[in-house]
């Protein structure tokens, strides 16, 4: 009679199908690893030899605040406050992004030739590739673009602006395959956009010129008429004579008393008051007229002050614009870049590396490989033997 080992229990307990993933990940260890293995060398090989090099050029640019002119010729009153607003930042490099500027920047740094390429010629000449192209909004779209046009967007592309925190400055980046065309890329928008500042400001500066000069020439044309009507006012009435109403105020006082002295009705009073009436205009009249007078010398002066100061103020500026830089100047030009910022080596073997070893554990948990089995794993165990059977 032969007895086994194995009990019914053993027999009738269900079996695992699915192993654990851990145990999955284990059994393919050495898949992972080479698969790893290969994907950082494929990486690196593609990062080497295959792949197109890019350079970046940079160059900054930094913005000033200059004051307003002032009256006075102090130069510390015009000289530049490194601090602009955000507001300003952000419109200094919407600027820089502007289509306009970059059709400039387009007709003045010529597009890089296109290899050529005959399978695509050959493709275009299909006449399925032509239908579609002749119903295609999006190809028609793109074929009505001027190649002037898709130049200027592609340098768009190319160009990357953003200012640094906690300052005044805008940082512009080039990324090109040619060292030198990215070079020569950042340094042309910056003299483009610094030469359209240079002409704002000074079409800023005629403007305020122009409005000083017009108020100057209303000041004059106003002190000149004040001049004249004073002049003919003096000499009309004679206002440099001595001033005649202390001698009517103390006649029209002699009348008055004598007037009190006499009966309302009789006729010498009558002629009195008729008397003291013509006093009291004539003394109205004198002041008024020594009042307007007055006026007028007031809008001699004012305007002779008014003269004086725009004359100072048109020379304030004259001299806040010798002295004062413009509202933004690059503070250095951009040089050669001699590495390429992509693609870097290091980078691409660690994520060539970790990618294909995610993809060789992803196969791994999706096609679990087979354990292997141990030889004689099956085989039932001996039976054992009767005391009595055994061998001496």
């Amino acid at each position: 009679m032969t007895i086994h080992n194995r009990t019914l229990l053993e027999e009738l307990r269900p079996q695992a199908t699915v192993p654990p993933l851990g145990a999955l990940l284990w059994r393919a260890r050495f898949r992972v690893l080479l698969a790893a293995v290969a994907g950082a060398v494929a990486a690196g090989l593609w990062s080497l030899f295959l792949a197109q090099p890019l350079y970046t050029a940079t160059t900054r640019l930094a913005l000033t605040e200059s004051s307003a002119p002032a009256a006075s010729l102090d130069v510390a009153s015009v000289m530049p406050r490194l601090s602009p607003s955000v507001t300003r930042l952000n419109s200094a490099a919407a600027a820089l992004r502007d289509p306009a500027l970059l059709v400039r920047l387009a007709n003045d740094i010529p597009p890089v030739p296109a290899p050529p390429a005959p399978l695509l010629d050959t493709l275009r000449t299909l006449p399925a590739i032509q239908w579609l192209e002749g119903h295609s909004p999006f190809l028609q779209a793109r074929n009505a673009r001027s190649p002037h046009a898709r130049h200027a967007a592609t340098l768009a592309q190319q160009i990357i602006i953003r200012p640094l925190p906690d300052s005044s400055v805008l940082e512009i980046s080039v990324l090109d395959p040619t060292p030198q065309r990215a070079m020569q890329v950042a340094n042309r928008l910056a003299r483009l956009h610094l030469n359209e500042s240079a002409t704002a400001q000074n079409s800023r500066a005629a403007a305020h010129a122009t409005w000083i000069a017009e108020r100057r020439a209303a000041a004059e044309d106003t002190h000149k008429l004040a001049t004249s009507t004073a002049e003919q006012f003096t000499t009309a009435h004679d206002l440099l004579a001595p001033d005649p109403r202390p001698a009517l105020l103390d006649r029209r006082r002699a009348l008055s008393e004598s007037h009190a002295t006499l009966a309302p009705d009789s006729p010498r009073a009558q002629r009195l008051a008729d008397e003291i009436t013509d006093i009291d205009t004539q003394v109205a009249a004198e002041t008024t007229a020594r009042l307007h007078w007055q006026q007028l010398r007031m809008q001699v002066t004012q305007a002779s002050e008014t003269i004086a100061y725009l004359r100072l103020r048109a020379l304030t500026q004259a001299e806040s614009a010798l002295i004062a830089p413009p509202p933004i100047y690059q503070i250095a030009p951009a040089l050669l870049p001699v590495t390429p910022t992509a693609p870097r080596p290091a980078v691409a073997i660690a994520l060539g590396g970790f990618l294909a070893s995610l993809a060789a554990a992803a196969l791994a948990i999706l096609f679990p490989p087979r354990p292997q089995r141990r030889q004689g794993a099956d085989k039932p165990p001996k039976p054992h033997s009767a005391p009595w059977q055994d061998k001496p």
